[in-house]
């Protein structure tokens, strides 16, 4: 901003982009707890590759000036050091002006009062303002500090409004930038006005000084208690980092009201990490029945999410026992946190939820997803039977059934191969369901599914890329009996993705071409066509596969297969 640059540029970001020869143009808007930028019509957008703008300033006199590196090249190693077009030499600075409105004519600072640079913090140029600060600071703190008390003193009675809170604002970041560290320096009752300033720009700036101050305020908790309940996220945001920054648990408590309304990323964001950073804080309390939520747990299973905290499941165990005074939406909460960070006896707890028929599909489906997490992220398995789980092999057909056919092979539940293989096996089910079944055989130990997944390879009612889901499962177990199934599936011609599965389920385990090739050199006959697209499958897998290579091309050609034996 200033008077040099027409109305239309004003309150404009304006940056560079070196890699695309042009300097942008961006209007911020506020949204949220931060901003939005428009992107507008370029200040500079040309067709030298060798305009290469780095950095945009605004000058003195009111002008843009732009350092222009001017190198046709921009990259380090990608080009060679050596290369003539690199320009050690040459470099612009480019003025730009507004045509027909005066320049602003140029000030030394340095020769100014203080009192005279305390007006210049109003001035419409930000150049001016920036300048009138840099040398403000440089000065003697204590004679700054006097006179910024008389100019923000001078404040007093005037309406206040967006103008007078941002220059009271100035005054406050004034006495931030001068602090020396005593108490003196703390401008406590310019702080509080502005905490509870009518702009919320001034309330989030302000929450943002009070942690400088923190250690030399009484009792700063309570002083920014109203900033975790304002209206505006911006001052959520600034209030909630401050309370982190400050910690404790009353601290904690604070924070967490945030939880309570509406969160954008950044706003969310800033909560997780506080309820992280202060779990220290907050997990005593909660564990000893102290921590206070407002009546709203919630509020603390936000923070047992934020941080995994295992050490809190106890707690929330303790919901479950009350549930008939806890809301369902928080039971249903407490029951995922138990799900997630519990010990396996505490994971028993959710997976009778699972199980319970009571418990709605999506529900239960949601709720088995974060046991199996758990198991992923932590080893954890829910102690006890688990057999439980064939129940719902057969449920809603949908989501619930591939949870549950998962759980069967991640949680190696060798009991349940006959219903997992019966429902593989179901062709009235979805091919989407049957496939998830194959693949828990797959999982599942390999004495124990060995003879179910042969029999799916074989099964002839199973649609082609069905038997070769199971031919790709059982390798892993027989890779022997596997590669017959697989020579007998490739001989029916089946389609281009079924053999594709085939030759790269082969080609990606270890001596898998090897077993291939013995059961293509004894089997039936396999179509050219079949023999040509997996010689180039075996090309792009960048494998040399000795024996299975020659013998592709051999029965490619109307070849008797070469013995694999001599092929060795």
């Amino acid at each position: 901003d200033g008077p040099h640059l027409p109305d239309d540029a004003q309150g404009t970001l304006i940056t560079h982009d070196f890699r695309a020869n042009r300097v942008c143009r961006f209007r911020l808007s506020e949204t949220g707890s931060g901003f939005a930028s428009e992107k507008l019509p370029d200040l500079i957008h040309s067709s030298r590759v060798t305009f290469r703008p780095i950095d945009v300033k605004m000058g003195p006199d009111g002008a843009i000036y732009v350092a222009d590196w001017y190198n046709p090249i921009i990259q380090h190693g990608e080009v060679d050091f050596r290369d003539p077009r690199r320009d050690r030499e040459h470099g612009r600075i480019w003025r730009i002006t507004a045509k027909d409105r005066p320049l602003t004519e140029r000030i030394d600072f340095t020769s100014l009062s203080n009192e005279e640079l305390l007006e210049h913090l109003s001035a419409d140029s930000g150049y001016a303002r920036d300048m009138a600060r840099r040398v403000l600071w440089s000065r003697n703190p204590l004679e700054v500090h006097e006179a910024r008390a008389r100019w923000v003193a001078g404040f007093a009675g005037a309406f206040s409004g967006p103008d007078v809170d941002r220059l009271k604002l100035e005054g406050l970041w004034l006495a931030q930038a001068i602090d020396r560290g005593s108490q003196d320096d703390v401008d406590r009752p310019l702080l509080m006005e502005m905490l509870t300033s009518g702009d919320a720009r001034c309330r989030a700036a302000a929450a943002r000084v009070a942690a400088d101050w923190a250690d030399r305020l009484d009792n700063p908790l309570e002083l920014l208690a109203a900033g975790v309940d304002d209206p505006s996220m911006l001052v959520r945001l600034e209030t909630v980092r401050t309370l982190a920054a400050i910690g404790g648990e009353r601290a904690a408590e604070l924070i967490l009201h945030a939880v309570d309304a509406e969160r954008d990323d950044a706003l969310d964001y800033a909560v997780w990490l506080a309820a992280r950073e202060l779990e220290p804080d907050w997990l005593p309390a909660v564990l000893a029945g102290r921590f206070d939520d407002g009546g709203r747990p919630e509020r603390v299973l936000f923070a047992v999410h934020a941080a995994q905290s295992g050490a809190a499941i106890p707690w929330a165990v303790g919901l479950l026992e009350n549930r008939g005074s806890v809301a369902a939406e928080v039971i249903a909460q407490a029951e995922n946190a138990i799900a997630l960070y519990g010990t396996p006896e505490q994971a028993r707890r959710a997976f009778d939820v699972v199980i319970d028929p009571a418990t709605p599909f999506e529900r239960a489906e949601a709720l088995l997803g974060s046991l199996l997490t758990a198991t992923a992220t932590r080893g954890t398995v829910p102690a006890g039977d688990l057999s439980g789980l064939s129940q719902l092999l057969h449920t809603d057909g949908g989501p619930l059934s591939v949870r549950a056919v998962e759980a069967v092979g991640v949680w190696g539940l060798a009991g349940l191969v006959e219903p997992v293989k019966l429902l593989a096996a179901d062709t009235s089910r979805p091919n989407w369901l049957q496939e998830a079944a194959i693949k828990a055989l797959g999982r599942l130990p390999a004495d124990a599914s060995a003879t179910a997944l042969a029999d799916l390879a074989d099964r002839q009612t199973l649609a082609p890329g069905l038997r070769a889901a199971a031919i790709e499962a059982l390798a892993a177990a027989a890779a022997d009996t596997a590669a017959t199934a697989a020579t007998e599936l490739l001989a029916t011609t089946p389609p281009q993705p079924v053999h594709d599965r085939i030759f790269r389920g082969f080609l990606s385990r270890r001596g898998g071409g090897d077993r291939l090739a013995d059961a293509l050199a004894k089997g039936p006959a396999v179509p050219r066509e079949v023999l040509i697209h997996g010689i180039a499958l075996v090309r792009g897998a960048g494998q040399e596969q000795p024996r299975l290579m020659p013998l592709l091309e051999s029965l490619s050609k109307g070849e008797s297969p070469v013995p694999t034996a001599a092929m060795t």
